[in-house]
């Protein structure tokens, strides 16, 4: 016997108000490196989890979200640190539109200047020259790996029509 299909009805379509501030927890999706951006480069990220307001998602999961290197140096000699920094575009609504995000994010390698200093001076009154040969030893480079999570803000008050039924208050 064959069971009579039941089609399913879409979500409803809703427009709702999205807040200045709304909270969006977002994962990066490649890890980042210092070494290799370039300032101006596309930052690529994943929402984490939906978001609703009232009843109604307005970003879903998975759903795309963007940032731009905004600096981005690398680990140098004399054990200078490498430094990478990003600013939050925007996030992708449930309606395929693009929200503005705010968030900034500053991240930098391990630096052994001031040790590195140091010990070339040490050494040198040791070696004479040879000790100048601790400028040679590299800082470590800045490098966010991917799946770290961010929380990033809505900028600015949005309207998006989102998938659900509104709350009714």
């Amino acid at each position: 016997m064959v069971q009579p299909t039941v089609a399913e009805e879409p979500p409803a379509v809703s427009e709702v108000k999205v807040s200045d501030g709304t909270e969006v927890e977002i994962q990066l999706k490649n890890t980042l490196s210092g070494q290799e951006a370039k300032v101006g480069d596309i930052v690529d990220f994943e929402v984490v989890r939906a978001v609703q307001v009232n009843g109604v998602t307005v970003f879903e999961r998975d759903a795309s979200a963007r940032a731009r290197i905004t600096t981005a140096k690398k680990a140098g000699r004399w054990g200078k640190a490498g430094k990478l920094e990003w600013a939050m575009q925007d996030v992708q609504s449930a309606d395929g539109n693009r929200v503005p995000a705010r968030f900034t994010k500053r991240e930098l390698g391990d630096s052994k200047g001031g040790t590195v200093a140091v010990a070339a001076v040490a050494t040198s009154v040791l070696l004479g020259p040879l000790g100048l040969l601790w400028g040679l030893k590299k800082g470590r480079p800045a490098i966010i790996p991917a799946g770290n999570r961010y929380y990033v803000f809505v900028h600015g008050d949005v309207a998006v029509k989102g998938k659900g039924n509104p709350a009714t208050p």
